[in-house]
């Protein structure tokens, strides 16, 4: 089974024999790289919802609940010093009770906390006897200020113990909406699991569904999980290891035309994105010191930026009069071109003035007993990467499925077609050589690749990620072809099911500037999937950052799957925690639908007839046309 980078599990370790009326669970809940704190982990018995039970995890992402089984179950749900029930009623408009239950005598309080963690109102209560007690919060801060509608927390403590429980407050300013509050990053996205079971006869068996949400913005981002069908009888440990959230759109962009990247302006603009890729050869190659200087200038401008590195295995440049290219040089010592028949070197194209090598197992070794793939690795290492430390990304240009050119790869005086399955293996497994040879000089790096197909076995789990040149915008993009758009998205969704980060896939549409509806088109194409997204303005080139209004959208978390069916009339459609993206595909003409109340068009200044700010309750779009609606 195929093993992703990000993933999703949990474990169960059985520690104790069951007690006839309370369980315990504890855990863990983390990402792959860090622990996630004030998660909201709420189990809920499976045959009765009103028992629900939940906790926050703390700085370490450690939780503990306590679970009522047995007999003398009570509302309140909790075992312990003290019980704390749910507010009633849920959700409130006026005010809501909150009551709780105290074994012993105590000192509490009971602090209200928002969607973020941060404390809203606080009832510092002082000594109490036991028994049953209550506060009334009527959705007022502790400045007497009516706080927004949305998710809340409340928190019952008693010297170092404490209970939490979640509400919902539907009066307050702002929208109604609870799942866009602060631009909070909880989603409805789930995901099911297989069934927990641990079960003996004499034992007390109760089903339980889990539900683990992201409360605090500052803590990782993380998608809410909901994990059914889950059979506890007897104390547990439960680890959770959650997945990352994604937050759109996440923008890319690939720079490697004629720009300074000392050039603070350009910086600047590069900045601005979530992933670029940089050419430092030969337009701006510059020292190693330079290099990272201008890397850690981008960086220290956005700490969170992923930057690459572009390199190129299959073809390379021969300027006869520049002796100075060690990279020509090695490859003419070595008789690394790729030649015909004839004995002449070949080209794929001759726009860019570069000639096609022979990287594969047929060329001979050099003195070291590596042949091109190996070398060059080892060579862009020394002078790229190692100097460079800052890169994340080793980016990887040409990563074709099979030969582009007619030649005589294993010198037999005969040409190999691009037809020949035998040489397109081998010309696989020389592209997946430089790879393997890459990860063992830089353990950790990811490896991107600008790829048309991952689904052969020698590129299977080989890349981090891909870069989908020109999908849109070119004669020979897949979108212009006759069933082009559902064929590029299949080919989009194939492989981001292929490279080993399924995030890391960059959509890339070519045209111009100004053209806006063909922009959206692209934009809102690659939004329908998780990856990022890069335009390049087909007249300048790819060195120039182009910044469009709905860059500034911030849409938040996606709230569907992406989808492989059609919406309505042809349409697509995904929603996200603060909008949804609509997608006219080529073909299929001019469309009109009811959009869902609380929908409206941003005001933008690019395409003012399109971006007005008005409500939308239909919506007419052209084919190869996209728009982003943002809630109300």
């Amino acid at each position: 089974m195929k093993m992703i980078r990000i993933t999703y599990s949990f474990l169960i370790l059985f520690t104790a024999a069951i007690n006839s009326q309370n369980i315990n669970i504890s855990g863990n809940v983390s990402t792959p790289d860090s622990a996630v704190k004030n998660a909201m982990i709420t189990f809920t018995n499976a045959d009765d919802a009103s028992k629900s039970y939940a906790a926050l995890t703390d700085n370490m992402g450690n939780y503990n609940i306590g679970l009522v089984t047995g007999i003398g179950e009570n509302k309140f749900g909790i075992p312990g010093d003290f019980q704390l029930g749910q507010n009633y009623p849920n959700p409130f408009a006026d005010e809501t009770v909150i009551n709780y239950n105290l074994n012993k005598q105590a000192e509490v309080s009971v602090t209200i906390y928002d969607i973020l963690g941060r404390e809203v109102k606080k009832f510092r209560i002082g000594e109490q006897n036991a028994g049953i007690h209550g506060v009334i919060w009527d959705g007022k801060n502790n400045f007497g200020q009516i706080v927004t509608a949305g998710i809340y927390f409340y928190r019952l403590q008693s010297g170092a113990k404490t209970q939490v429980n979640k509400m919902v407050f539907t009066r307050g300013a702002g929208t109604g909406n609870v799942l866009a509050i602060n631009n909070s990053l909880i989603s409805s996205n789930s995901l099911q699991t297989g069934r927990i079971e641990k079960s003996d006869a004499k034992d007390d068996v109760k089903t339980y569904n889990c539900r683990i949400e992201n409360t605090d913005n500052t803590a990782p981002k993380i998608l809410t999980k909901e994990i059914n069908g889950i059979k506890i009888s007897r104390d547990t440990t439960i680890n959770f290891e959650v997945t990352k959230d994604y937050v759109f759109p996440r923008l890319a962009g690939m720079n490697i035309g004629e720009q300074k990247y000392d050039n603070k302006s350009y910086q600047q603009s590069l900045a601005k994105l979530d992933l670029i890729i940089l050419g430092f050869y030969k337009n701006w190659r510059g020292s190693a010191t330079a290099i990272r200087t201008a890397v850690q200038e981008i960086k220290t401008l956005n700490p969170k930026l992923l930057i690459g590195q572009y390199t190129v295995l299959n073809e390379a440049k021969d300027y006869q009069n520049d002796a100075s290219d060690d990279i020509r040089k090695k490859i003419t010592d070595e008789g690394w071109w790729l030649l015909n028949a004839a004995g002449e070197k070949t080209q794929w194209t001759a726009d860019y003035k570069a000639w096609e090598v022979n990287f594969t197992s047929y060329a001979t070794p050099d003195s070291d007993g590596y042949r091109y793939s190996e070398w060059i690795a080892k060579r862009n290492y020394k002078y790229l990467f190692e100097p460079v430390p800052e890169f994340d990304i080793w980016y990887f240009d040409n990563v074709f499925h099979k030969q582009r050119v007619i030649a005589d790869f294993d010198s037999d005086g005969i040409d190999e077609d691009t037809s020949d399955t035998n040489i397109q293996k081998i010309y696989r497994q020389g592209m997946a050589v430089e790879w393997e040879t890459v990860r063992d000089l830089q353990p950790g790096i990811l490896c991107m690749g600008n790829v048309n197909d991952l689904s052969s076995v020698e590129y299977a789990e080989k890349l981090d990620g891909a870069f989908l040149e020109a999908l849109i915008g070119k004669e020979w993009s897949i979108e212009s072809r006759s069933n082009g758009w559902k064929d590029m998205m299949n080919r989009y969704r194939a492989v981001i099911r292929d490279v080993i980060d399924p995030g890391m896939v960059i959509f890339n549409v070519h045209g111009a500037s100004d053209d806006y509806a063909l922009f959206r088109y692209g934009l809102c194409s690659s939004l329908l999937d998780n990856g990022y997204f890069c335009y390049t303005d087909s007249a300048k080139g790819y060195d120039i950052v182009a910044w469009f209004d709905e860059y500034d959208i911030q849409l938040g978390a996606a709230i569907d799957t992406p989808p492989t069916t059609s919406w309505r009339n042809g349409l697509y459609c995904r929603h996200f925690q603060n909008g949804m993206v609509i997608v006219n595909p080529k073909g299929n003409s001019t469309q009109t639908v009811t959009i869902e109340p609380g929908y409206r068009r941003f005001q933008g200044t690019q395409d003012p007839i399109v971006n007005n700010g008005t409500a939308v309750t239909t919506l007419t779009l052209n084919e190869r046309d996209g728009i982003i609606l943002i809630k109300e």
